[in-house]
């Protein structure tokens, strides 16, 4: 313990000139102080101590912060301007400290990156993320936040493009990177159609579509799948070719052109496919993915293209049929028009057809209900609409709720969790009675009106 006290020691000793800065400012009392003190030294020996645990320097840190917090408020009350105590400097260092002993701990690498990105020290955030991403090659989590950080902070694609690309280099068992990686790429499409838009072109228009003599559409291009041998080392030679006036224009259009229409994730789409051997729940993960984009022209292609490998893989499965029952709403403007009411009888003939078609009815009955339900809690959905969607979901409640919200899985208590709040919502549109749902062997007393 001698080690431990005489660390704890110096590390307090460190900040006793900052502490009486304090007192003579008179940001804090001299009783106030003592407290501080006393309180640092109960942390200093926990965490030198043989056996402390993450949690104890992740409090530790906590305290800190609010110390900081407390006075950041007395300075700007009492108009303190020279004050040569940091506390964003001890945070720093204690964060550090705590990397460094626990460097296995993702929670400390986290509090680390997300105090200095709210501090606006980028490049400390930065060096802290290659420092975490070093130590935890095989974490996905960690790929993806820096992937976000460089595009939300950064504005800087290629460099979020770069993080998922090598993570997926050492977690292709990934779904979340895949998931990621087909996101940006989406939203990159859609900036470029709106970059166009902007220049008043015609995003299908190839011939007139911008290429890399833009500085800003330079930057982002990237090299597709389909290209050949040349055409790669006319983007290598870069700017060398457009200061000769000689970079090809079929190059730049053909280029444009393909990420337009989507060519990026579709690659994507194809390769995650091959990695999950058409996993139907990876497939699933995409199509909401691609539907999210719906305003983007390629997205109902490749939703389309994802839709239509699944029922090719599995035409009965329960997850293919769940995304071919949604399908006719994806890209419907409006929940009160006519396209929407048109799209929602559709949904609903294709829902009776599937119960009876697929291998699982009571999975797909409990994939529909929740979807249902999700259609009726939007606001200001037209009467005629929420009375159809009511009326087939209370049929499908009378025929599959028993099994679907009774089932033998409920040891798991996610699945009970799950289970408990499907019921409760059914209660809040009046399907319902939790007595006859949950009686033994499904058998209703009564039907229930709607």
């Amino acid at each position: 313990m001698s080690g431990a006290s005489g660390k704890a020691r110096y590390y307090l000793e460190r900040a006793i000139p900052e502490l009486r800065e304090l007192e003579r400012l008179k940001i804090f009392s001299s009783n106030e102080v003592s407290v501080l003190a006393k309180k640092r030294a109960d942390f200093e020996h926990k965490v030198n101590a043989r056996g402390s645990q993450p949690a104890d320097y992740a409090r530790y840190i906590a305290w800190e912060m609010d110390l900081e917090k407390l006075r950041k408020i007395r300075v700007a009350r009492q108009k303190v301007n020279a004050t040569t105590y940091s506390g964003q400097r001890q945070i720093f260092f204690l964060l550090e400290r705590a990397t460094r002993k626990f460097y296995g701990d993702l929670g400390l690498w986290m509090t680390y990156i997300e105090y200095a990105r709210k501090e606006k020290a980028h490049k400390k955030a930065r060096e802290v993320l290659t420092k975490a991403i070093r130590l935890h090659l095989g974490k996905a989590e960690l790929w993806i936040y820096g992937a976000k950080y460089v595009l939300e902070v950064h504005a800087d694609m290629a460099g979020a493009r770069t993080y998922l690309q090598r993570g997926l280099a050492f977690c292709r068992r990934s779904t979340d990177l895949w998931i990621e990686y087909a996101r940006l790429e989406m939203i990159y499409v859609a900036k470029t159609i709106g970059r166009i838009r902007v220049l008043g072109l015609d995003p299908k228009d190839s011939a007139n579509a911008p290429g890399p003599a833009e500085p800003e559409f330079a930057a982002d291009l990237i090299a597709l799948p389909s290209m050949d041998d040349e055409e790669l080392a006319l983007e290598s030679q870069g700017m060398r070719e457009l200061d000769e006036g000689r970079a090809s224009a079929d190059f730049r259009e053909g280029s444009m052109s393909q990420i337009v229409e989507g060519s990026i994730p579709r690659a994507i789409y194809t390769a995650a496919m091959k990695q999950f051997c058409d996993d139907h729940a990876v497939a699933e993960l995409f199509f909401d993915l691609f539907a999210e984009f719906y305003q983007v022209p390629c997205a109902l292609v490749l939703i389309q293209q994802v839709l239509d490998d699944m029922l090719v893989n599995g035409l009965k499965a329960p997850l293919s049929l769940g995304c071919y029952i949604r399908r006719p709403l994806i890209g419907v403007f409006g929940i009160n028009t006519a396209e929407y009411a048109a799209g929602m009888r559709e949904c609903l003939s294709r829902l009776r057809i599937s119960l009876r078609e697929t291998s699982a009815p009571v999975e797909l009955a409990e994939t529909a209900i929740g979807w249902m339900l999700s259609i009726l809690r939007q606001q200001h959905l037209d009467q005629g609409i929420r009375k159809a969607v009511l009326i087939m979901l209370q049929r499908v409640v009378d025929e599959y709720g028993p099994q679907v919200l009774h089932c033998e899985d409920q040891s798991t208590a996610k699945r009970k969790e799950k289970s408990e709040k499907l019921s409760e919502e059914l209660h809040k549109v009046g399907i319902v009675r939790e007595k006859e749902l949950h009686k033994v062997g499904g058998v209703r007393e009564k039907g229930v009106g709607i």
